[in-house]
């Protein structure tokens, strides 16, 4: 089964991973599964874009890959 820390790094993963596919399901299965949305966001999502950034920041990713990262937090 999965818990609440499974369900906040696949949703980092998804991000960081640029999975848009995926992610609209995933979110549902953690809600389904009684996860905290705030929760979700905050250590899920936004842990993820701010990796992204970090990344961007450092010249290791470029704008595309941001704006993908962005576009699977939709």
């Amino acid at each position: 089964m999965n818990t609440t820390e499974d369900y906040v790094a696949r949703l980092k993963k998804a991000v960081t991973e640029y999975d848009m596919e995926g992610m609209p399901a995933l979110a549902r299965e953690a809600l389904d599964h009684g996860m905290n949305p705030l929760q979700g966001i905050e250590r899920g999502l936004a842990a993820g874009i701010r990796e992204v950034g970090v990344k961007f920041g450092a010249g290791e990713l470029f704008l595309p890959e941001l704006v993908m990262a962005a576009e699977t937090m939709r």
